[in-house]
């Protein structure tokens, strides 16, 4: 019994185990005493039981305090924070748990900072993850937990630094886009407004893209645009419709991309599709215009598109000499 009561008091949730089983140990001692059975020389079970749970904190405090990280800290504090209350009070254990936890919270500033430095978002988010378990630990001691609160700013500055350095691989930089919707909710007004600041920018990156790129690359950045608006309605509620911007233009830059890549073709251009791309942008126009890399791109397509008409005209125009006849040499840009 004293085996499974051991087993409950480091268990998850292993609380109403416990609660059973010093129950039962109660009525038996209860049990013994009436029928004048005596107990064992370590006394009664609930006695036992009581000085099983004083051994069993005692052993999670020392392996919190010999423990080499801050992850391996963490772990018997969570067994053993819940655990306190049901023990008689003692300073002395307070102010060891203080001490650790107060050593913990100068080792995870460290390493915030070095993570921070090194621009590396899992690092600084297994740094969050255990500054909310301490902060959990606190609270169960009753004491204040604000680790959570001190940490979220770097973390949040680290991933707005890994989104502007992975904007152009657009998988990375949407999978940085969703951490920062997550922290954005939760990190201080300050951190917001720069985070806001960095959605709001992106604009004009993403439309300018949108022109450089294959349509399966469109894709990605409708798609980033998306997590965009996340992110800005996380941070501050409000001119969020990035992606119904981009997506606005889309078709522009769709149709100037198949008349681009007509017109880049080392021969075989077809003249009369690239015409017909051109004429069906003239409706769709306004949603694009102003954009410096959508206007770059039709003069290329057009500067490309004359230099091909030209060319086939000088052949067409070349003459056969040894027949006396113009021969009109159709071949194709």
């Amino acid at each position: 019994m004293l085996r499974s009561f051991g087993d409950a008091l480091i268990a998850p949730g292993g609380e109403s185990k416990e609660v059973m089983l010093i129950n039962f140990a109660t009525s038996s001692d209860e049990c013994r005493e009436r029928c004048s059975l005596g107990f064992s020389d370590a006394g009664p079970l609930v006695t036992q039981m009581e000085a099983k749970r004083q051994q069993v904190a005692s052993d999670l405090m020392q392996k919190a305090e010999e423990a080499a990280d801050l992850a391996s800290t963490l772990q018997p504090l969570q067994i053993l924070a819940p655990l306190v209350h049901r023990l008689p009070e003692d300073a002395s254990r307070m102010d060891r748990l203080n001490a650790i936890c107060g050593d913990a919270a100068g080792h995870l500033e460290e390493d915030l900072q070095s993570a921070c430095d090194a621009v590396d978002g899992a690092w600084a988010d297994e740094i969050l993850r255990l500054a909310r378990g301490f902060d959990e630990v606190l609270r169960s001691l009753g004491l204040a937990g604000n680790l959570e609160e001190k940490t979220l700013p770097k973390v949040a500055e680290t991933h707005l630094l890994r989104a502007e350095q992975s904007i152009e691989d657009l998988q990375n930089f949407v999978l940085e886009l969703d951490i920062l919707a997550s922290l954005a909710s939760v990190c201080p007004i300050e951190e917001k407004k720069l985070i806001a600041s960095f959605v709001d920018s992106l604009e004009t990156k993403l439309a300018e893209r949108m022109f450089k790129v294959s349509k399966s690359a469109m894709a990605l950045i409708l798609e980033a645009a998306v997590s965009a608006d996340n992110v800005r309605s996380a941070a501050d509620p409000g001119d969020a419709n990035l992606a119904a911007k981009l997506g606005a233009i889309e078709p522009v830059a769709v149709q100037l991309g198949q008349a681009r890549a007509e017109v880049e073709k080392p021969s075989g251009m077809n003249v009369n599709l690239v015409v017909k791309t051109l004429k069906e942008l003239k409706p769709i126009w306004t949603s694009a215009s102003g954009i410096a890399a959508c206007d770059e791109c039709l003069q290329s397509v057009l500067e490309q598109f004359n230099l091909k008409l030209a060319d086939a005209g000088r052949k067409a125009l070349s003459v056969d000499v040894r027949s006396g006849r113009r021969s009109l040499l159709l071949s194709e840009a």
